[in-house]
């Protein structure tokens, strides 16, 4: 089944690219820069089980809160292009915290956190932008 799933990326990518949709350039070791996570990934289970129990007691409406920080790879060039899918693939792998994308007007990467920690700084683990 995930040999389907792959398959059908591959196809989706190329087919993508043949249009001139897509155009990114990914540097291998750009994969290597999310290793921070590995590290916050167990306090943040803790945090999403814990946000969750809250719920249950003492409902509430909203949870989380929207952070930005300033982003510099915002061109419509393929290097760019690269830096923001690393971006908000790795600085989604952790629980708490969600790329929700990268704003290329303004300048900022987008980020939601069910319980906001950290310095803006942080948002974007990957030091890409």
């Amino acid at each position: 089944m995930l040999a389907g799933v792959a398959a059908a990326c591959g196809v989706g990518f190329q087919l993508a690219r043949e249009e001139r949709v897509i155009e990114a350039r990914v540097l291998p070791w750009w994969l290597l820069r999310g290793w921070r996570l590995a590290w916050g990934i167990p306090r943040d289970i803790a945090i999403i089980c814990w946000a969750a129990l809250a719920q249950l007691v003492r409902p509430a409406p909203v949870r989380g809160r929207f952070r930005a920080r300033r982003y510099r790879a915002v061109e419509e060039t393929p290097v760019d292009a690269g830096r923001r899918a690393i971006t908000e693939v790795i600085g989604s792998i952790a629980p708490n915290t969600i790329v929700v994308g990268v704003d290329a007007d303004r300048g900022l990467l987008l980020v939601h956190q069910l319980r906001p920690q950290g310095s803006p700084e942080d948002l974007d683990v990957t030091r890409l932008g």
